[in-house]
Parts: structure tokens; sequence; C-alpha cells
């Protein structure tokens, strides 16, 4: 993670634009939530976002980024009264899609090993 990414969400933040900022990065066609089906019930399955919205056109779906995890930024009283990571107005820092690595089960680390063991390390993680 790259520490500017840290100071621009607190930069949202503190504007007064949002009450919570997260890092995302946009999704690509292959992993658009439209596409996504979700269990309903024996043996079934469902679109996640309703049937309409996933038989749109991929040239003209809405455009969506999913949070990445890195940094997340809350006011204090927006967070409190929702108790939710989706406080209020909600703002992103945009990552790309390579350093948007996130690490949830043993599979994620190995990629993520072998994705930065093929790059150079980055001079302000190098220090």
């Amino acid at each position: 993670m790259r520490p500017e990414l840290i100071a621009q969400a607190l930069e949202h933040a503190k504007l007064g634009a949002y009450d919570s900022v997260v890092t995302a990065f946009k999704s690509t066609d292959a992993v658009h939530p439209a596409a996504g089906l979700t269990p309903a019930g024996n043996g079934m399955y469902e679109p996640v976002l309703g049937r309409e919205k996933a038989e749109a056109r991929r040239q003209v779906r809405q455009e969506v980024f999913f949070r990445s995890g890195q940094v997340y930024v809350f006011r204090t009283e927006a967070l409190l009264l929702s108790k939710s990571l989706y406080s209020g107005s909600i703002g992103i820092v945009e990552v790309p899609f390579e350093e948007a690595i996130t690490i949830d089960s043993l599979r994620d680390f190995e990629i993520a090993s072998e994705y930065l063991g093929k790059r150079p390390i980055p001079a302000w993680l190098a220090q």
C-alpha cells in the first residue's frame, strides 16, 4: 500500500465532502456484479442484482467499484450512528486493480506472493 492513499482518503474526509472514504478498484467485465449469481434454494440460482440488470448489455452497464480494504476513513459521528462501513456520503480513492490485493485465504496469499515476486520492490516500501 502506498502512503499517499492514506493522505488522499484523509483529505477527502477533511474537506467535509464524505462521511466515509475507502480505497476501491474499478471492476472489469469479468468481475462485474451484474454477472454474479447467488443461491436461491433447491439448487437454483438468481442474478445478484436482479434479472433486469443481469440482462443488460456490457456496453451499458453502470460503472462499479469494489472496496480494496487498504484504507478506511470514517467520521466518528457517522460511524457510531450507522454502525456500518458505509456511513452517510461515501467517497473513494481509486487504486489500480493490480494494487488491490486482498488476502483472505491461503490462495490469495499465494497469488499476492507470486505477483509481488515478479515486481521490483517500490522505493517507498524498501525504506
